[in-house]
């Protein structure tokens, strides 16, 4: 079910807020590593992987039998509700019948919640903490405390949530159909082994100077590129691992007129699987998205279950 064209909030708290975080990000890149962004929710349950980590799943009044799950991950200094509530996801959840769960991440020593998401973002001041295992951990808890169809297990991240969506479809591939990354940016080479095909989408602008479309370093480590990132996928997934132009762009940025957004995908994937790249033109790290943004990315997870299924 597509539901673009739906009203949507006005962009400008998103901006304010993603700038402040991008600078801080650019400020610690630069001192030890790098990443960052924007979440909150029918029904509420609570409940906790991990006693000191208490997380609230909404299951809106549309979900049926064996609904579909989203894991919403923040960017860098930002918490679960305001992604939510930046996004509209609970609209949107209303409209799909879609439960979804927005945990938090752990604040570092400077008070900002980050996902410890690979060596390159974002535990910059080396915090204890196991983020791929907490978050497996919780979707195994909704999943079976909530009927969740498990071959509808999807994974939207925005920035260092990006990095992190990447981490755990590298590390718990068999516990996810799809993921999107917003301005994220795939494991560094060497750091993914995953060995279970899942859909990938990648929606990164070209003037991102945060997160680099052109792949950059931080501190000692260098992420990918946005192409070389969804690639890669499209080699693990058993693609051909390189991205072909589509037909028809796409509206997204809502202060960049026309149609900027360019989508590129892998060829010959498995049947079921896809690996895509939507390059925005022009747009920086703080995305202004437009009404059919996020439903156009939650279309694309809907519409990628579990491989086989």
């Amino acid at each position: 079910m597509s539901i673009a064209g739906r009203p949507h909030r006005p962009p400008g708290r998103a901006r304010r807020w993603i700038g402040r975080v991008a600078a801080v990000v650019v400020a610690l890149a630069a001192c030890s590593g790098g990443g960052d962004d924007a979440p909150a929710g029918g029904d509420a349950t609570s409940g906790g992987a991990q006693a000191d980590r208490p997380y609230e799943v909404h299951v809106p009044p549309a979900a049926g039998e064996s609904p579909p799950l989203l894991l919403v991950l923040h960017g860098y200094g930002m918490t679960g509700d305001q992604l939510v509530d930046i996004y509209d996801i609970d609209t949107l959840s209303e409209q799909l019948g879609l439960v979804y769960v927005a945990p938090d991440g752990t604040p570092d020593e400077s008070g900002r919640r980050f996902w410890d998401a690979s060596t390159a973002c974002c535990n910059f001041t080396g915090t204890p903490v196991d983020d791929s295992t907490y978050l497996a951990d919780l979707v195994d808890a909704v999943v079976a405390e909530h009927g969740i169809d498990p071959a509808r297990v999807f994974v939207l991240g925005v920035s260092n949530g990006g990095f992190m969506a990447y981490r755990l479809a590298c590390e718990h591939a068999d516990a996810f159909a799809a993921i999107a990354s917003v301005a994220g940016a795939n494991a560094p080479p060497g750091e993914c082994a995953a060995d279970v095909a899942m859909s990938v989408l990648e929606v990164h602008g070209t003037a991102d100077d945060t997160i680099a479309y052109s792949g950059a370093s931080m501190g000692a480590t260098t992420y990918p590129s946005a192409p070389d990132g969804v690639t890669a996928w499209a080699d693990l997934d058993g693609c051909d691992a390189r991205l072909l132009e589509q037909d028809g762009a796409l509206d997204l940025e809502a202060t960049i007129d026309g149609a900027e957004t360019s989508v590129a995908s892998a060829p010959d994937c498995p049947e079921g699987v896809a690996a895509e790249l939507w390059t925005v033109t022009g747009a920086d790290h703080e995305m202004d998205f437009g009404p059919d943004a996020v439903p156009a990315i939650l279309d694309f997870l809907l519409a990628h279950p579990r491989a086989g299924t």
